[in-house]
């Protein structure tokens, strides 16, 4: 039914309740009008109806939204439904309990965002491409980051990530060119994938041991000058540190056993790498074009498979490895290729000095206590007095 021009479903006859819905073709010129919110109730034909609920695409494309309050009324905000409209800021009561996927995707005029505790469903793409927002605020109850959550979000610079999320949605914050301060909190479990792709003046971001599953490709392209993984995490994915170009150095953890493909592939400034005691298998093209690469160190006793590095690394960097490995280097495909492999064995401060002292101190006597000088000692025992 119609009310003012604005179009409605009947959601509960009993309850006498009803939701916002997109209008027909042709029918938009109410919608055009609406800038700050929406009735929250309506009457037909002598029923009164509480609107609960803005459905999907209601509001979407509309320009002439700007600050908006949704009414108390409100239980769940649909799907896209202020998709690509011209909302700068929007104010949800704590009526709402769910929120649609892309319901403020592409809201390019947004530029500030608090999530109420109260919301308990949150969709995905929830604040994709919103150019323009730079402040957004999250309840202390919220467990996950839905994927694509600020994906595109160009001008946020920083965000807090509530201590009670456990897990982290892909693409969550994928492009946000800007994004520098951000945290995982102790006790997130899961990084999925992409999640900080693009994220290029992210220079650092610890990430607890709490972390024990990562998507691949989760800072790919990202600003990280020092990164590191924690200790559970045992298989590098495939893209973890993908075009990182200002990366200068990374130590593989001592339970990482699998480093999978293009891990730091295009890492154009990484210069030092450790690699850990179990690794056991590289991937293809994980270190491809890392040119700049110049001391590697492994403390494994026994050489990862798959290794390949660029010509230049071969013919420049130096190789540590084990003492007792040194050999097994030597041989192994992938290794044997460093013109410059050595020992961890610390350099000996004798070495290349002779047992024989090159001085002889003049104190010496023979057993009957008669002294000998140094210069005329002659094969027999002695007392040396120092």
């Amino acid at each position: 039914f119609i009310v003012d021009g604005l179009r409605y479903i009947l959601s509960s006859k009993d309850n006498k309740t009803a939701s916002l819905t997109f209008p027909a073709p042709g029918e938009d010129e109410a919608y055009e009008a609406l800038t700050t919110t929406i009735p929250s109730s309506v009457t037909y034909e002598g029923e009164t109806y509480t609107v609960t609920e803005i459905g999907d695409l209601a509001l979407s494309e509309l320009t002439g939204l700007t600050d908006f309050e949704i009414p108390e009324t409100i239980v769940s905000v649909g799907e896209g439904a202020f998709w690509s409209s011209s909302v700068n800021t929007v104010k949800i009561p704590a009526s709402v309990k769910s929120l649609g996927e892309s319901v403020f995707e592409e809201c390019k005029s947004l530029k500030s965002f608090t999530l109420p505790a109260t919301v308990e469903s949150v969709g995905s793409d929830l604040l994709c491409a919103c150019v323009a927002i730079t402040e957004v605020n999250l309840p202390d109850n919220l467990a996950e980051i839905p994927s694509n959550f600020l994906s595109g979000a160009a001008a946020l610079k920083s965000i807090k990530i509530p201590a009670s999320v456990k897990k982290i949605g892909e693409f969550a914050f994928s492009e946000c060119a800007e994004l520098a301060d951000v945290n995982v909190p102790d006790g997130c479990t899961d990084i999925d994938r992409f999640a900080f792709a693009y994220c290029v003046a992210l220079q650092k971001l610890p990430l607890p041991e709490s972390v024990t599953a990562l998507g691949h490709g989760v800072f790919y392209q990202a600003g990280l000058t020092e990164a590191a993984l924690p200790e559970n995490i045992t298989v590098i994915p495939d893209g973890t540190f993908q075009c990182c170009a200002s990366l200068p150095s990374f130590v593989i953890g001592n339970n990482v056993t699998e480093i999978e493909k293009e891990a730091f592939y295009w890492c154009f400034e990484l210069t030092d790498l450790t690699f850990g005691e179990k690794v056991a298998k590289i991937g293809e093209n994980v270190f491809d074009k890392d040119t700049k690469l110049t001391n590697i160190t492994c403390l494994g006793k026994v050489p990862a498979t798959g290794a390949v590095f660029p010509a230049e690394v071969y013919a420049n960097a130096t190789l540590t490895v084990p003492d007792e490995a040194l050999e097994a280097y030597k041989k192994a495909d992938g290794w044997k290729e460093f013109a410059n492999i050595k020992s961890d064995k610390p350099d000996d401060p004798d070495a290349g000095v002779g047992s024989i002292a090159t001085e002889v101190p003049a104190d010496y006597y023979t057993l009957q206590g008669a002294r000998v000088a140094a210069d005329q000692l002659a094969p027999g025992i002695y007392i040396r007095i120092s």
